[in-house]
């Protein structure tokens, strides 16, 4: 047979016979992205047509990606390769802490694992995590069970069924970017989000600057999953691609719990929205619910992050008109020594909790014993020592003249260096301070002061303002919001 009908690529051949081939015969000489490896350079016939034959396959490829075809080829060829390079270094490390905090943070014991390729990512779980594996390849079972040796492993195609297994948490990372079919892709959307509990997935939530030869975009990601009727909380970023936690509509486990369409609106709001997946995560677990109020959304993840761990010394910190809320749970789980202090008449404590909202006394010692409590008003607490002093939208339900005895209280708590942090509601687009209390108005308006008036009040308490910001509007909420935080001099 003329060697022009089964011309061999994977194996030396003389420059006579390079008289353009029109069938290769390539045996395993494909590249690690499933295309033909050049020859010799002495063999441009040869070259031309492997040049050609490639050119066709990445063209087919944009228009219909074979995923079962490419990935049993992959782990089979090159399984040091794994899923690419996001599944090795410093990529496979952002998602395993990822998946490990998540884990942790939601009391998760057993994962359904969707694509998980060569199980690096689940192998940095705890061994008692139960790990169920949903593959279309069949060559990356035995890759998996060696990685994560406490998972079970199923063929699966999540574009026919969503995955058939008892979990707490559905893992489905980098998979749908590898769905060339519009369609196809909302399908195995769907089908992830009818497992009723949270998933982590990750994809682009916004048009790439450009794709590979087996990457593809449809629509933001959070898009595809809003219409699946989940809440959807971004927890970090690698290689262009969004990490989502998307949790399944909300069954109104209490009657003053955060509806889903204010976290929708609080999410695009935050710096770094991980911070209120973990206070709604810690609030709701706690203390039954978090806050149906969008500043909330906004000031718990805030002021934590404003306070950050304890420092290695260890700190002390009191949360002014604590009422009931999720943030001293917070920064005692950072390690700071929380006290809190409320006079409300009304205590918590001993009450069925789906009588509980924000306002009210609540002995936080009985929830977590790292915190103590005292039921008394903020300025009888003058003889704590602190490092810093916290409070979250109380001092404009405070008479002006109230509120400046705290600024010179916390003042004489605090050693030099020592920090106030303070969120305050503001009249929507003014910025004149909020001037009610539980419904009631506190006292004359031009008493009550403005945003700048609890600038002016910190400076003269011996306080050096480092950051004053307003925000004159919030959606769905009846105030804007002023934030504070000042050093005591």
């Amino acid at each position: 047979m003329d060697r022009r009908w089964n011309f061999p690529t994977h194996v030396p051949q003389a420059s006579e016979l390079d008289r353009g081939p029109a069938v290769l015969h390539y045996h395993r000489a494909v590249t690690n992205q499933q295309l033909l490896l050049s020859i010799d350079a002495d063999l441009p016939g040869a070259n031309a047509a492997i040049r050609l034959v490639n050119d066709f396959l990445l063209r087919r490829r944009r228009k219909s990606f074979s995923n079962v075809l490419f990935w049993n080829s992959r782990y089979a060829m090159h399984p040091e390769l794994g899923s690419g390079v996001g599944s090795r270094g410093s990529t496979l490390r952002r998602k395993q802490e990822m998946l490990s905090h998540l884990v942790n943070l939601l009391g998760i014991e057993s994962i359904a694992d969707v694509g998980g390729g060569d199980g690096r990512t689940a192998s940095a779980l705890p061994r008692d995590i139960a790990v169920h594996a949903f593959d279309i390849a069949a060559t990356a079972r035995e890759l998996y069970l060696e990685a994560v040796p406490q998972a079970t492993w199923s063929l699966h195609d999540i574009l026919k069924a969503s995955p058939a297994a008892r979990t707490d948490l559905v893992v489905c990372l980098d998979v749908l970017i590898h769905m060339s079919d519009v369609d196809e892709y909302l399908r195995a959307v769907e089908n992830l989000c009818k497992c009723p509990v949270p998933l982590l997935i990750s994809g682009f939530d916004a048009a790439p600057v450009e794709t590979g030869t087996m990457t593809y975009f449809h629509e933001p990601l959070s898009q595809s999953l809003a219409r699946c009727r989940r809440v959807v909380i971004p927890i970090g970023a690698y290689r262009g691609l969004c990490v989502l936690v998307a949790f399944p509509p909300s069954t109104g486990i209490h009657p003053r719990d955060v509806s889903d369409r204010t976290l929708s609106q609080a999410v695009p709001l935050l710096r770094d929205p991980s911070g209120l997946l973990e206070a709604l995560v810690r609030s709701r677990k706690v203390l039954g619910f978090f806050p149906d109020h969008l500043p909330r959304c906004l000031e718990y993840p805030w002021v934590a992050a404003q306070l950050g761990t304890a420092p290695p010394g260890g700190g002390r910190v009191l949360d002014a008109g604590a009422g009931v809320s999720v943030l001293p749970v917070l920064l005692a789980e950072r390690s700071w020594d929380v006290v809190t202090a409320d006079p409300h008449p009304v205590v918590r404590n001993g009450m069925r909790r789906e009588t509980w909202n924000e306002w009210g006394f609540l002995d936080y010692h009985e929830l977590d014993p790292r915190i103590r409590s005292l039921h008394v008003p903020y300025e009888d607490t003058a003889d704590e020592t602190l490092d810093a002093v916290v409070s979250v939208s109380v001092v404009e339900h405070l008479p002006a003249a109230v509120r400046r005895v705290w600024f010179g209280t916390a003042a004489r708590q605090l050693s030099m260096g020592g920090r106030i942090i303070l969120t305050v509601d503001t009249v929507p687009f003014e910025t004149t301070l909020w001037n009610y209390s539980e419904g009631c108005k506190v006292e004359d308006q031009t008493v009550h002061g403005e945003v700048c008036s609890i600038a002016g009040e910190l400076e003269d308490a011996g306080f050096k303002v480092t950051l004053c910001e307003h925000l004159p509007w919030l959606p769905q909420s009846r105030v804007g919001m002023a934030r504070y935080v000042a050093v005591r001099r």
